[in-house]
């Protein structure tokens, strides 16, 4: 009951806004009200929708539904996710525009200073969970390392599932 009640309080407050635009960088149950304001939100990927247990499936897909449908403009991060988006939403394309993810200035340094003595290599850069199946590029890796010249940088935040 605590995400239905976060919803609501969440709903409530936004209602007494008068902004000119409320920005939802996530894609979950907060997001699927209805507001005043003109809404600006990010779907990253339809992941949740893929693979889980029915009702789990059933209950992301309401959630996908409500934010497509409350939304007025909908970012997503990459050109396959607005395909997948527009594979489930195909009436959604004059609202949904791909900007990709952002990368500070600092990182994009500290990586070209660690690759710049291979000229060619492979780069994974995003968040490191088990869901991003990152266990399988580096077995795919390992597998072809000794085949091929080229380097593999994996760029994300240490966790407790990559440490």
């Amino acid at each position: 009951f605590g995400t239905l009640y976060l919803t609501y309080s969440f709903y409530r407050k936004i209602s007494r806004q008068h902004g000119d635009i409320l920005f939802c960088p996530w894609g979950n149950i907060l997001n699927s009200c209805y507001t005043r304001m003109p809404k600006v939100s990010t779907i990253h990927d339809l992941q949740l929708r893929k693979g889980r247990p029915i009702i789990e499936m059933f209950l992301r897909k309401i959630i996908d539904d409500r934010v497509v449908k409350t939304s007025n403009k909908i970012i997503t991060i990459s050109n396959f996710s607005k395909n997948e988006i527009l594979s489930y939403y195909p009436n959604i394309e004059y609202k949904l525009k791909m900007l990709g993810n952002s990368v500070e200035n600092v990182q994009i340094t500290n990586i070209k200073q660690k690759a710049k003595k291979q000229s060619n290599y492979i780069l994974y850069v995003g968040r490191i969970c088990e869901r991003k199946n990152i266990i399988t590029l580096v077995r795919a890796y390992a597998k072809i390392y000794n085949n091929i010249d080229l380097k593999l940088f994996i760029v994300g935040k240490r966790n407790e599932y990559w440490n």
